[in-house]
């Protein structure tokens, strides 16, 4: 498919430039843009998050993770720009007002239903007749408080439909997440915060979740009403979930909201506030879930550096640098030879910053708190052969070469510290530590090989 429109940065939507869009399943998602204005600055920037579009048939549209494929100026001054994107959204807006004014937004990821399993059939026991009794009822709004002026609520509804059987009766549940803001949002923002709440069913769920529907409401009509808009996703190409050979993919979920339910409300509050924090930890953790080609090595590098990372920004002692520790650094600096003094302060500017070693010790001890202890059967040679096989892959030091790891127990690794960081992210947004306790060990008997047996 191929549509033409006016396109801008969202950092300087006044500053627009015409362009094609080309997108399918067989040729990805680009945009070739003609023209300087908003895209100049960026010549030398691979990457821009959002360029938000209005096409010529008045449908305004959003490419997202957007990169230059190729960059041709002219004798004339101007520019001539590819980008490849991941992502595109449609909507039914016709001016970059209406994108920046909407209030809710209404999501439905694939696999909802089950995961917070809100079921609006109970089965009741009637104590006078001792029979047992089914009753209809459909879960009342939860709603959870986000930040002082947005709002999160989950809907449940249903459907009937009769069997073959005149008395039986097919329910269709589904499960809508509605997104409430008192101030006006943006595309951006909104699909920003769903891919947050994407990526935390993902970590809780440990399978990978899909949005497959996003309506906005950008106003009221002429009765009062809001009024809704239905966008549409494109990939530029289908992702699937890991193979059924993978460990997480031997069970149905992880965590599922009822299990965490009580908790849910303060969770998804701090992963939404701090999300800021750990997205370079979550993106580089996920080739875990959404990316099935991927080599041992790359997966374990990916998720020992997610770790260390986390560590970094979560657990990292360098608030605790005192002033001797500043005046031991000062006094060595000073002793040397100026010529050399530059060299090796830039040397030491990270010489206060512990070891891989240090941040595993430190991160499993306190995993033990909420029943770890059988994760790793020799915890110092455990931390050992991670830091080899890390120093090896990406120092790729020889000497390592007999010390690092085999290719099953390297995957074996990977589902360790996988697991770990999963409920290290969950301990830091919230869940206590004995419902922690109960997970970890529910979540053991679900025989985890590769986790909990060596």
């Amino acid at each position: 498919m191929e549509v033409t429109g006016i396109w801008s940065n969202s950092e300087t939507p006044d500053l627009t430039v015409p362009g094609t869009l080309v997108y399918g399943f067989d040729v990805g998602i680009s945009l070739r843009t003609t023209g300087t204005p908003f895209l100049e600055r960026h010549s030398k920037r691979h990457s821009i998050q959002f360029i938000n579009g209005i096409l010529n048939s008045g449908q305004s549209v959003t490419l997202i993770n957007c990169f230059v494929n190729q960059h041709q100026g002219s004798l004339v001054g101007t520019e001539n720009f590819e980008f490849l994107a991941d992502e595109l959204v449609f909507g039914g807006f016709t001016s970059m007002a209406e994108v920046n004014k909407i209030h809710e937004a209404m999501f439905h990821f694939a696999g909802m239903e089950d995961w917070f399993d809100l079921r609006p059939i109970a089965l009741t026991h009637n104590i006078e007749t001792h029979e047992a009794q089914f009753q209809y009822k459909m879960p009342s709004d939860k709603v959870f408080t986000l930040d002082q002026n947005t709002t999160l609520v989950i809907r449940s509804s249903y459907t009937t439909q009769m069997a073959e059987s005149v008395n039986q009766i097919k329910f269709r549940t589904k499960v809508l997440l509605i997104l409430k803001s008192l101030l006006p949002l943006d595309v951006e923002h909104i699909i920003s915060l769903t891919a947050r709440f994407r990526m935390f069913f993902t970590l809780c769920a440990a399978k990978p979740f899909y949005i497959d529907e996003l309506s906005v409401s950008y106003g009221l009509d002429e009765e009062g009403q809001a009024v809704w808009q239905k966008m549409v996703f494109h990939q530029s190409r289908k992702a699937e979930p890991n193979s059924e050979d993978d460990t997480f993919s031997r069970i149905k979920f992880m965590i599922s909201y009822p299990q965490i339910q009580d908790s849910f409300g303060t969770v998804i509050r701090e992963w939404t506030s701090k999300y800021e924090i750990l997205s370079p930890i979550v993106e580089s953790f996920f080739v875990y879930f959404y990316l099935e080609d991927v080599t041992a090595e790359i997966r374990f590098v990916n998720i020992v550096q997610a770790i260390e990372s986390f560590h970094r920004r979560f657990r990292s002692i360098q608030d605790q640098r005192n002033e001797s520790y500043d005046t031991k650094i000062k006094s060595i600096l000073d002793s040397v030879d100026e010529a050399y003094r530059s060299w090796l302060q830039d040397k030491l500017r990270f010489a206060f910053e512990p070891s891989l070693k240090q941040r595993l010790d430190e991160l499993f001890t306190e995993a033990y708190s909420f029943g770890f202890t059988g994760i790793f059967k020799d915890h110092e040679k455990a931390i050992t052969k991670i830091k080899n096989t890390r120093n090896y892959l990406v120092h790729f030091d020889k000497s390592l070469e007999k010390k690092k790891m085999g290719f099953q127990e390297m995957w074996d690794c990977i589902d360790k510290l996988s697991f770990l960081l999963i409920f290290l992210i969950l301990h830091d947004c919230g869940l206590e530590d004995s419902k922690l306790i109960e997970l970890v060990t529910r979540t053991h008997f679900m025989k985890l090989r590769s986790v909990f047996l060596e």
